[in-house]
């Protein structure tokens, strides 16, 4: 891709207002450099003068692009400089203020122990005069090279480019084919037909593949146009050669200067990365795009502003009907990467991170797909690009890996805090369990994220961070303690703590924080020191959501006043939670009167109340007026006998309701009287949980005879409601999802009108022994139907009932620990006919499956476990087009299906009764298995020998087979990639087993059969090259893993169990290249391998995920 466009002049308008304000100037004069000040002033008002050409001439003039890449790089070292200087005023105010105090500033303690940047060394007089001057003279260097590139000032406008244009097009176009232009057709033509003097040209404005071409084809061939122009004419620029990126270009071009290196600094995601917004934009604020003159106008808003903007200019595109979650066209990523040129880069993905990653020197911002395992030599490159400020890993979308991701220790411990220009700092999801705190050398950070990783503490030098406005700990579920020095961050706004279940309490500094608009957890405290709702009084800016926890630790009614909710009118969400170990000391102040202060502002959109424990609901609680209101959970509130008037709230779409053990009944109070005719108008989903007394439901006219209507209900949940008996008929026309558990027969009763239905769930159903024929009726878009725990279930249907009718849709069936379940109907015909996926778990009186089942031509999954009395399949056998077969724990079962020819994962687990195992059935296996999987199978003694010609198997797994005897005893399958073999009496020795042949082989893993071997082999040729992971278990007498490994280059995962004489590792080569090392009842390699003592430590230190004896070594405390 070709050199990215340099287009500097926001970046220089902000430098420039940052050295003209009066807070720079004042700096400047305390320091006595005002003069060298305004003379950077004065060059960079020359050079902005003249940015105009300079960037519409770098196209066409290489001179030009590389003044003005010199210009970005002195821009950016400017930027550090000025912040230096600003940080080095921050610490001097704090310690002034410290000794007006006359106390130790909590930020000075920890400074000259962590960072080089110290009074005298941080920015010193002599370092900062000769910096400046060495700027002014590179500055004035630039300022002069303008006028021998003849750089004009404020030429203004768009200069004829060079570029290659769309494809061509004609004005042809079948209209038949075009939908949903009309509107837009019209507003064309009634602007051509106008009489408006002052148009001339008509831009129709969008992104590539929009419609835009094929919209002016039908306005083009309208015949008022014809009529009208008598000289029509379609004009296309044929080029030469078809490239779409000098055509997106243009639409860059178009952009405003504050937006082009917004857009370019996208370039860092990944090609179909789902991206939020409101997290761009607190990037955005991290890397300084934000900064802006007005101080009236949060710089949250202004990028809010900034983005759409670009989602006007179809450079964005919103993802399905989110809010907030966005993506990139790939062409417009295509497009933001070449404008970024080598500012910023994305590491690309290859499969041996031992090979170099190139990153441009001058790179600035960089970003990188997260991996399960990150090893420092993949990082190697960013030792040689000074002045990084962006190091952000990317989540691999749609992978199947989930965290914990693991990252070397030595990245983080050596490499990051020489990354001294980081402005965004991302740690997201790696399990790492402590910040060094060398953290403070990143002087420069704005940006930190360390959602959802295992640190259970943050250093106290986080607090020299003095530029911090994101610190994000979301997720961070072992952190228990917030420092207090986090009170002295001054330009923290967002401080994500949600989800972080061992934080006890926070704080009382953090009241200190007057930017703060993100905090969404507080844990009061009746100790002292703490934050309390008092607090909160200073925090004017707090938005989005709020959860307030403990607040049974509320000792005054005034802070509660204080707090003032009704004016936080940015807050959405808000969650008032009591504790659940009831408080019945003298001094506890009357839970009514708490949430009765607690009054939200009317913009509130989500609220939840758990634990309270006061006997009446506030009467703000389904106040209409709350228009916006449209998630509300109230759980656990054990004194309430009747619930809040919700059926008022005109938006509520979400609604739980469970814990609540003195409810009765639910009626008219639930619904309201207010001016709402139908109660519920938007509600989508609907839960009851837990409500042991609740035994009446009626409509909203109280009579038992009305019925029940939710006109938008999809998604109804009822659960442990055990005595509710007594209920009016339930019509939800929209419904799509039932879950019902733990309730009476009675209730699924009442249900009708499920023709929308496509799941259901039943579990712990009273006196159900089938499923009702009224309910069966309708279930005609019924997909998915699951019933567990049905003590009393016979059978699913009543006699009669026609599956192929009613069921005709159903694809997925499980039925689960239903005792007493002895078919799935009577007769031949008692499975629907088009199921896709059977599973029928813990059925321990089931014996049989319906004749039928052979039938089922779309049957792709069978899965049957622990059902004991399973005894044979039918005598039709299994679909042919059948392609995964489980069978666990039926000890009753005797033999196989006949013909399983068109199986491709077998899997069979503890069948003690299968006597064809003695030596497989006659047939074989299958000619297109893949994966084959046989534990705890005593009559098992081997293989088939035509095992060896199965080209398609990729898998196999043997364990617990204890007659399986001198395996193997022919070749193995040639493309295995996975071979598992455990727990067998006796085995050839590895070296007869072939497995240098197995070309494909990336995973083996071998457990006894082996007590008296001492080595693995003698030579390094035992195992294929191509092996990934390698796990060895139950060698007793085992002493070295040394030569054996040595040719596995890619070996990555190394896993060493129950090896009590394993004395010996692969060599170092081998190991700094492992991702993962588990080693667990090795004595003697646990004592070389401990963490800052064993001879082995610096070997595997570099190793990103390295347990011993299930012990993580990076956890705080581990040995």
């Amino acid at each position: 891709m070709a050199v990215g466009e340099l287009f500097l002049s926001a970046f220089v308008q902000v430098l420039f207002q940052q050295l003209a304000s009066a807070a720079t100037m004042a700096l400047a004069r305390r320091e006595k450099v005002e003069g060298h000040f305004k003379k950077l002033s004065q060059s960079l008002t020359i050079i902005q003068a003249v940015l105009d050409d300079a960037e519409e001439k770098q196209l066409t003039e290489k001179s030009v692009k590389v003044w003005l890449e010199s210009l970005r790089d002195l821009a950016y070292d400017l930027d550090d400089l000025l912040d230096e200087i600003i940080t080095r005023a921050l610490v001097q105010d704090s310690e002034e203020q410290a000794q007006n105090c006359n106390r130790t500033s909590r930020v000075w303690r920890f400074i000259p122990t962590c960072s080089s940047y110290m009074p005298g060394a941080l920015v010193s007089n002599y370092r900062l005069m000769s910096r400046i001057k060495e700027t002014n003279s590179q500055l004035q260097y630039i300022v002069k090279q303008r006028l021998e590139l003849n750089l004009q000032e404020n030429v203004g406008g768009l200069c004829s480019r060079s570029t290659v244009p769309r494809l061509p097009s004609t004005s042809l176009v079948n209209e038949s084919h075009v939908y949903g232009r009309d509107e837009d057709k019209e507003k064309v033509i009634e602007m051509l037909l106008g009489n408006e003097d002052d148009i001339s040209v008509i831009p129709i404005v969008g992104m590539g593949g929009i419609g835009k071409t094929t919209l002016a084809q039908i306005v083009y061939n309208d015949r008022r146009v014809k009529d009208s122009f008598h000289v029509r004419a379609w004009i296309w620029d044929l080029p030469e050669h078809h490239n779409i990126l000098p055509v997106l270009r243009l639409s860059y071009h178009h952009l405003p200067s504050h937006l082009k290196h917004l857009f370019a600094y996208c370039s860092i995601f990944p090609k179909d990365y789902e991206f939020d917004r409101d997290e761009l934009v607190l990037l955005w604020m991290g890397e300084g795009f934000l900064e802006q003159p007005n101080p009236r106008v949060r710089k949250e808003e202004l990028g809010l502003q900034y983005f759409n903007e670009l989602l006007s200019r179809s450079f964005f595109q919103r993802l399905g009907g989110s809010e907030s979650s966005f993506v990139m066209h790939d062409l417009i990523n295509d497009l933001a990467q070449f404008v970024a040129g080598g500012t910023c880069y994305r590491l690309d993905e290859k499969m041996d991170t031992s090979q170099e990653y190139r990153v441009p020197e001058k790179a600035r911002h960089g970003s990188f797909l997260r991996h399960e395992y990150e090893v420092l030599q993949k990082f190697h490159t960013f030792y040689q690009v000074q002045g990084l400020r962006t190091f952000l890993p990317m989540p691999v979308q749609n992978s199947l890996v989930w965290p914990p991701f693991y990252l070397s220790n030595r990245i983080l411990v050596e490499l990051v805090p020489k990354l001294s220009s980081l402005r965004v700092l991302s740690l997201s999801g790696y399990s790492i369990t402590e910040l060094p705190s060398s953290i403070c050398n990143l002087l420069h950070l704005r940006y930190l994220n360390l959602s959802g990783t295992s640190i259970v503490t943050l250093p106290y030098t986080l607090s020299a961070l003095l530029h911090l406005q994101t610190l994000s700990l979301r997720n961070c579920r072992f952190i228990c303690k917030l420092p207090p020095t986090l009170g002295n961050l001054s330009n923290l706004r967002h401080l994500d703590n949600s989800n972080t279940d061992q934080l006890k309490d926070m704080p009382v500094e953090i009241g200190n924080l007057r930017n703060l608009q993100t905090l969404p957890k507080i844990v009061l405290s009746k100790e002292g020191g703490c934050l309390g709702l008092k607090q909160l009084r200073d925090l004017r800016h707090l938005c989005r959501s709020l959860a307030i926890f403990e607040l049974q630790n509320v000792m005054d009614i005034e802070d509660v006043k204080e707090a003032n909710f009704r004016c936080k009118n940015d807050l959405d969400e808000l969650q008032l939670m009591w504790g659940n170990e009831i408080d019945n000391s003298n001094d506890k102040i009357p839970e009514e009167d708490v949430i009765d202060h607690l009054l939200p502002h009317e913009n509130l959109k989500s609220l939840k109340i758990e634990f309270y424990r006061g006997s009446n609901f506030p009467s703000w609680i389904g106040d209409p007026a709350f228009r916006k209101l449209s998630s509300i959970s109230i759980g656990n509130c054990s004194e309430c006998s009747s619930l809040p008037p919700l059926g008022q709230l005109p938006d509520l779409k979400h609604l739980r309701v469970g814990g609540m053990p003195k409810i009765k009944q639910v009626g008219t109070e639930f619904y309201g009287t207010g001016a709402i005719v139908t109660p519920f108008p938007k509600l989508e989903n609907l839960r009851f949980d837990n409500m042991p007394e609740w035994q009446k439901w009626t409509g909203p006219t109280g009579s038992s005879c009305g019925n029940i209507e939710f006109p938008n209900l999809q998604h109804l949940s009822i659960f442990r409601c055990g005595k509710l008996a007594e209920v009016s008929p339930l019509t939800f026309p929209a419904l799509r999802t039932l879950d019902v558990e733990e309730c009476d027969m009675v209730l699924l009763e009442r249900f009708s009108g499920l023709e929308s239905l496509n799941y259901l769930k039943i579990e712990s159903i009273f006196g159900l022994s089938h499923l009702p024929a009224e309910v069966m009726q309708s279930l005609v878009a019924l997909e998915v139907l699951e019933c567990c725990s049905c003590s009393e279930l016979l059978s699913l249907w009543p006699e009669g009932v026609r599956l192929n009718q009613h069921l005709a849709r159903l694809r997925r069936l499980v039925i689960a620990s239903c005792s007493q379940l002895v078919s799935l109907g009577q007769g031949d015909h008692h499975l629907p006919p088009n199921l896709e996926v059977l599973e029928l778990f813990r059925c321990t009186n089931l014996d049989s499956l319906p004749n039928n089942l052979s039938e089922l031509e779309s049957l792709r999954e069978l899965i049957i476990k622990n059902c004991q009395r399973f005894v044979a399949f039918p005598e039709s056998g299994i679909p042919r087009m059948l392609k995964r077969l489980e069978i666990l724990s039926c000890n009753s079962l005797e033999s196989l299906p006949a013909n399983i020819s068109g199986i491709e994962r077998l899997e069979i687990k503890e069948c003690s009764s299968l006597r064809t195992w003695a030596h497989f059935p006659e047939h074989g296996l299958p000619s297109g298995l893949r994966a084959l999987s046989i534990e705890d199978c005593p009559s098992l003694k081997s293989l088939p020998a035509r095992i060896r010609t199965m080209n398609s198997l990729v898998s196999l797994e043997l364990r617990s087979c204890p007659r399986l005897d001198n395996f193997p005893r022919c070749d193995l399958p040639p493309n295995l990639t996975s071979l598992r073999i455990w727990d067998s009496k006796k085995f050839k020795p590895l070296s007869q087993w072939g497995l240098h042949r197995l070309a494909s082989l990336r995973e083996f893993s071998i457990c006894g059969g082996f007590k008296d071997v001492e080595l693995l082999g003698e030579d390094d040729c035992l195992f294929p090259p191509s092996l990934i992971k390698f796990s060895i278990a139950r060698f007793p007498k085992l002493t070295s893993l040394g030569k054996v490994l040595e040719n596995l280059t890619l070996l990555r995962h190394l896993l060493i169990m129950n090896c009590q004489n394993l004395n010996v590792l692969p060599r170092e080569a081998l190991l700094e290249k492992l991702w993962h090392l588990e080693i667990s009842d090795c004595p003697l390699l646990r004592q070389r391998c401990a963490k800052d003592k064993g001879d082995y430590w610096p070997k595997i230190a570099g190793i990103p995920c390295v347990e011993i004896d299930g012990t993580y070594v990076y956890k705080q405390g581990s040995v």
